[in-house]
């Protein structure tokens, strides 16, 4: 990395100024803080910087991330490649934790440079990423989460659940403090053997059961169950859509396709339902709203009851990136306006759109020439 001459110091054949090549010396071992008889340096993302009030004599390493003199603590930033001094940081104490970026005094704990407050560091203890302990409680980037007990929590899952002795709880930040809300559960959920299944938020089981958002999966095999997605799962006698059995699907023919769509040898679902319209033999799924059936295409609404209505379209030609739907009858893309699947060139496809209107109580479908007729 480095290389110097009579006159120059070089870090990666690049010339650096300011620094006494006769008296270079390199602290620590990220390499990148360096000192020379009249300072300590630090090298940036452009240049090299000198750190300022640094004891030259007692400089020296605690960590990759953190370093001291007689005075001052420094933390040594790899994402913006700067130098900070920690403030309130008492060298004398100072020591890293393990953990990335943890560090902590007689009277603080410190995490990328910062004092978290409210820390006890004598109990401190870093759990699992951003979460720790101490004597008062569980933290989540350094913010106390309330009401979980902290001998027995454990962090769940992608960083949208936690566990103690007494339930699940999910969590989100807001501001300057993390929002803990008890989630509710299936009775017969045995929380000391509740693990995530692989490394879904949605699934979980236990010692008896399998669970879908903490609710269970009514004869669901805990050792073959296996999910497929953030909502279809299988195991050996068959597959589930979220809670329940879809009855009828061939298991050894199952696979899944896109946005809760599934098919096995002799059938096409949507989400629990059999749709009898479709042959899996050249069944596509799209996008989120268009499938395909051989050279056929079909758009898709879908009610409040989770009743599906599937649409043939008549044109075999549709833009599908910019293809939309507005309503059960209404949809266009950036050639074509469709009204119940046929084209419907009345309207005007640049401007026809979705408009909600308070004085009807309402949304419109209109473009720059007049108002269509909606379904009631």
């Amino acid at each position: 990395m480095y290389g110097k001459d009579k006159k120059n110091l070089y870090f990666f054949n690049k010339k650096i100024t300011g620094v006494n090549p006769k008296t270079f010396k390199v602290i620590g071992s990220n390499k990148l803080i360096i000192k020379d008889d009249k300072g300590v340096y630090y090298l940036g993302r452009e240049e090299v910087k000198k750190i300022q009030n640094a004891d030259l004599n007692t400089f020296e390493e605690v960590s990759k991330e953190y370093y001291r003199d007689k005075n001052n603590v420094f933390y040594y930033d790899n994402y913006d490649g700067d130098v900070k001094r920690v403030k309130g940081a008492d060298a004398k104490t100072f020591e890293a934790i393990e953990g990335y970026a943890l560090g902590r005094d007689k009277n603080a704990v410190y995490d990328r440079g910062k004092m978290i407050k409210g820390l006890d560091p004598v109990t401190f203890e870093d759990l699992n990423g951003d979460f720790y302990k101490d004597k008062n409680g569980v933290y989540y980037e350094g913010m106390l989460m309330k009401g979980i007990d902290s001998k027995s929590f454990e962090p769940f899952v992608n960083y949208t659940h936690v566990k103690d002795k007494n339930g699940i709880y999910s969590f989100y930040q807001k501001e300057n403090e993390v929002v803990v809300e008890k989630v509710e559960i299936s009775p017969e959920i045995d929380l000391k053997t509740l693990q995530p299944i692989e490394n879904y938020s949605e699934y979980s089981k236990d010692k008896n059961n399998v669970y879908y958002h903490f609710k269970k999966i009514e004869g669901a095999d805990i050792k073959t169950f296996e999910p497929e997605g953030y909502s279809i799962g299988k195991d050996k006698m068959g597959v589930y859509y979220e809670t329940r059995k879809v009855n009828g699907v061939d298991v050894n023919s199952f696979e899944v396709l896109k946005n809760d769509f599934f098919k096995d040898k002799n059938n096409v679902y949507y989400k629990n339902k059999k749709l009898e319209i479709f042959k899996p033999k050249n069944f596509e799924v799209i996008d989120y709203s268009l499938v395909k059936q051989n050279e056929d295409l079909y758009y898709f609404t879908e009610d409040g009851n989770n009743n599906t209505k599937f649409v043939p379209l008549e044109s075999k030609n549709v833009d599908i990136d910019t293809f939309q739907i507005l309503d059960d009858d209404y949809a266009k893309d950036k050639n074509n306006v469709y009204y119940k699947g046929k084209i419907f060139k009345e309207a005007d496809v640049k401007t026809l759109d979705k408009h909600y209107n308070e004085n009807d109580n309402g949304y419109k479908i209109r473009d720059k020439k007049k108002v269509y007729k909606t379904k009631k």
